[in-house]
């Protein structure tokens, strides 16, 4: 955690896509110690999207394991949006899925960036950053394309092929 500007940032590291008892509990002792901030919580995995992508449905019915756009555990969801609810967080900011989303759950703002310089999941997607503006304790945000993604698949999968060539080289 750290302030900044009269924000207070929280950021937490949940690309396992659960999050653990113990940071759940510094979660919340942060969140009680600095009550009546403007909070700020940026984590890698969503815990909510606006619309429940078809895998997470399909995970939901079949005994299937599939890649997850979002949190895994539904009591951590409403564990993790109950206590950004109560302690009136403004924001919540992730990323991972590489597709710009937005939604407003108890006036708290979830905010996940498209790619931001990685592989999109799909043809016409941008690389951007958001950018935001904090004015008290309300946080208001724009999109800031840096490349405009292709509707050209054979550029896209030469793309792809250059991502992970790319990405290999570094293991």
């Amino acid at each position: 955690t750290m302030d900044a500007k009269g924000v207070h940032f929280i950021m937490i590291d949940n690309e396992s896509q659960l999050m653990s008892e113990e940071v759940f509990k510094n979660l919340e002792n942060d969140l009680e110690k600095n009550k009546g901030k403007t909070t700020i919580v940026a984590m890698h995995v969503p815990p909510v999207l606006s619309k429940e992508p078809l895998t997470v449905k399909l995970g939901k019915k079949l005994p299937l394991n599939f890649a997850s756009p979002l949190m895994k555990d539904e009591a951590q969801i409403k564990r993790f949006t109950d206590l950004m609810s109560k302690y009136d967080v403004s924001a919540v900011l992730t990323g991972h899925t590489h597709k710009e989303d937005y939604m407003e759950k108890d006036g708290v703002k979830y905010i996940n960036a498209g790619a931001t310089g990685g592989l999109t999941p799909g043809m016409g997607i941008d690389n951007e950053y958001v950018d935001l503006t904090v004015k008290g304790k309300e946080v208001e945000f724009k999109r800031v394309t840096l490349k405009e993604g292709t509707n050209n698949p054979v550029k896209f999968a030469s793309n792809m092929m250059g991502f992970y060539g790319d990405l290999n080289s570094f293991n």
